[in-house]
Formats: C-alpha cells, structure tokens, sequence
C-alpha cells in the first residue's frame, strides 16, 4: 500500500463537462469481460491539485472538496461506471454508448498489456480526444490541464482505476496524461483519431516527473520506454506548441 492512498472512497461520481462537446459523439461498442473482473473489494481515490496553494488541499480533503464543488475537477474529463450484467453464463458488459454523452467520438481501439510499474506517458494531443478502461488490474491516470482558456488551466488531477470496480475515464484534447499500473494490467483505449494519422505530428510529451505537473505518483522509480525517459520539461513542451512558459 502506497502511503498517498490514506484517502479512499467506493463510489465515484461523473465529472463535469462541456455539453458543447456533443457534436463529437458517435458509435457503440461492446464487450464481455468476465474474464477479467475481479471479486476482491475495489477503492477509488482521486486527487485534484492546482498551481496555487489555495487549490491544492491536503490528500486526506480532496475526496470531500470534489464531491462538494463541481469546479474542483479538470473540465471536460468524466468519469463513468460500467455496469457488469452477471448470469449463470458469465457477464456483460457495455463499455461504450452514444447515449452516455461522453466527450469522445472513437475512431480506433486499442487492448493494452502493461507490467507491474510500467508508467505510460505523459502524453499531449492537441486534435483528439480519449477514452481509458481499466479490465484487470489497476491504475493511476495522472492528468494536467494544457488547455490555455480552460476553467482548470494549469491544475492536476490523479485519478485511480480498478477492475475490480470497473468505470471508464474519458478527457478531451490538450490534457496532458499518462497511466501508472500497480501490478500487471489490461487496459482498453480509445481515441478519437487514428494513430496512423496523429503520431506524425500530434504525439508530443512531456517528463511525468516534472514537478511543475504538481502530481505526487505512487512510484518514484517507475518503468518507462526509452522515449518517455526523454521527453522534454513542462516549461520546453509549453514553448514547443507556442505557449507561455
């Protein structure tokens, strides 16, 4: 057990978002996923953190301070149970639908197996939106709002995700993110753009352990790919797509 994980809740709640988004909406998909729950009890913890000390509470008031004011939470990113229809046969699970009004119109999906440890990110894309499921094992999202004229510009949030309490995480573009998985995982991904379209030029970076990103991951020494270990600082990436340092 993590020492950042003294704050827990077992149930979560939809973050807001912009209704204008709605126009990104599109199909449905479907799966089951009986294989992968899990029958242990599941916890969720989120974090939400900002530039100024006056919005950066301690871990132990997050919780409460989330519940209480819908501000407190990075725009446009929700989160949403998935609910496990069990039988004699197995389950059923719905991972996606038009009708959520999720903020993300999928165009490629992805199943992807990480390792105890491995941090994936952090990553930035300006054109496409995402959607992350974790179906075994469990995760940390860490998030940071890049978005120059959003309502939470410049605040972070870490967000945890278990199999054992399926749910599904879904944020717009210019969110800086990336994922950290406590043991061997199983994750669905989506986005809202082809890879093959935006790795040539929409698939910049930056160090997840940059202290200007102001999130306390749970692991000071995680895995990561050569490329992630390179990327730049905060302060470079915002020069690079013509931000304000």
């Amino acid at each position: 057990m993590f020492p950042h994980r003294e704050c827990h809740q077992r149930n979560f709640r939809v973050l807001d978002f912009d209704p204008c988004r709605r126009k990104y909406f599109g199909s449905t998909a479907w799966m089951s996923v009986s294989s992968f729950l899990k029958t242990r009890p599941s916890f969720t913890m989120q974090t939400v953190k900002g530039a100024a000390a006056t919005m950066s509470p301690p871990l132990s008031m997050t919780n409460a301070l989330a519940a209480a004011d819908p501000s407190g939470v990075l725009h446009g990113v929700q989160r949403r149970p998935l609910t496990v229809h069990r039988d004699a046969r197995g389950s059923f699970t719905e991972i996606f639908c038009d009708g959520w009004g999720l903020p993300i119109r999928p165009e490629q999906w992805s199943l992807v197996a990480s390792k105890a440890r491995v941090l994936r990110g952090m990553h930035l894309h300006v054109r496409h939106d995402e959607y992350i499921a974790v179906v075994q094992g469990r995760a940390c999202v860490g998030l940071y709002d890049l978005r120059p004229h959003s309502p939470t510009a410049g605040r972070s949030a870490l967000i945890e995700l278990d199999a054992g309490d399926l749910t599904c995480l879904s944020f717009p573009r210019g969110i800086l993110h990336g994922w950290y998985f406590y043991e061997d995982s199983l994750h669905l991904q989506a986005v809202s753009e082809q890879y093959s379209d935006y790795a040539p030029d929409d698939n910049d970076g930056c160090l997840w352990s940059d202290p200007a990103l102001n999130l306390s991951w749970p692991d000071a020494a995680p895995i990561l790919s050569p490329r992630a270990a390179a990327f730049p600082t905060l302060a470079q990436l915002k020069r690079k797509i013509g931000q304000p340092g």
